[in-house]
């Protein structure tokens, strides 16, 4: 997998023949403000979507930042309405064991996935999810 991206809180991968991207959330997601948040997909969805991706891998084990529900529903807004029109048709991602922060998630992650036409699923394992998004 080639790197097309990275900051201080998550590192993107794309691979040209399985046109799956990767992204990689570190620790460091725990000082991330709303707005940097929101800055971030601003800057980083236009990267992935200049590659070919179909597929994504979102594996936030390390991710600390506790999406709120107002950033819940931008998220479903803008992020994952951008994934749907951009091409992308299945998401995994790879949750983290602490509850609260996996709880977040989960709701971020499960408003109106199904109406924008992607397929998503959650893992606890990478290979699991590699196997399901390449299936």
């Amino acid at each position: 997998m080639q790197k097309i991206f990275e900051n201080e809180f998550v590192s993107t991968y794309f691979d040209t023949h399985t046109q799956m991207a990767k992204n990689i959330w570190k620790e460091q997601s725990q000082y991330l403000t709303d707005i940097q948040f929101k800055d971030l997909f601003t800057h980083l969805q236009p990267t992935i979507f200049s590659y070919a991706v179909t597929r994504l891998m979102i594996d936030v084990r390390l991710f600390k930042f506790v999406i709120e529900p107002d950033l819940q529903e931008w998220t479903t807004e803008y992020v994952i309405d951008n994934y749907a029109k951009n091409g992308i048709a299945k998401i995994a991602t790879i949750l983290p064991s602490s509850i609260f922060e996996r709880v977040s998630l989960q709701q971020t992650f499960n408003e109106n996935i199904t109406e924008k036409g992607l397929q998503r699923k959650q893992f606890d394992d990478e290979e699991q999810a590699k196997t399901w998004l390449l299936a």
